[in-house]
């Protein structure tokens, strides 16, 4: 059973650690910004090479992949004339922990400076079998700067 005394040794230990360390356990996490995928540039995404993602999984856990490469794709035979001759295509390669492979799927993703975006990847095999590698693979319209706003990284 507690007693008076207990309960304000209590308080008065709550109220010390609120005071000499504010915000700490109290403070709720400011949630990242969401961001159109059709916003960050295959530049911007060139900017996070060797920075980790947290990728929402369909259990509701968080996984983190590293951002290997980011690289523009170039076609051998691109017409000029074609639809999607004027498209933006890159790819990126993502590196995730051995023991907890994805499956092909659309998760959601979130990074410090990108914010939070859904987006497509596939497993993809790579010579180093002690890791799993995702590929996302993009051919889109440019990224119009005009239109994105500040608060969106480019």
């Amino acid at each position: 059973m507690s007693t008076r005394r207990h309960f304000l040794l209590n308080c008065t230990t709550l109220a010390l650690t609120a005071a000499a360390a504010p915000g700490l356990g109290f403070a709720a996490p400011v949630p990242a910004r969401e961001t159109p995928l059709d916003q960050i540039s295959l530049s911007a995404f060139k900017g996070c090479v060797q920075k980790r993602f947290a990728v929402a999984t369909g259990s509701g856990e968080a996984l983190g992949l590293v951002l290997v490469k980011a690289e523009e794709l170039v076609l051998k035979r691109a017409q000029p004339h074609h639809r999607d001759a004027g498209n933006e295509k890159f790819r990126l390669l993502f590196r995730g922990p051995p023991d907890r492979p994805l499956s092909q799927n659309t998760y959601g993703f979130e990074h410090d400076r990108l914010g939070r975006f859904e987006m497509f990847i596939t497993p993809v095999r790579r010579k180093d079998l002690s890791q799993h590698f995702y590929e996302a693979v993009f051919n889109r319209k440019p990224v119009n700067l005009s239109q994105v706003g500040s608060s969106v990284p480019v």
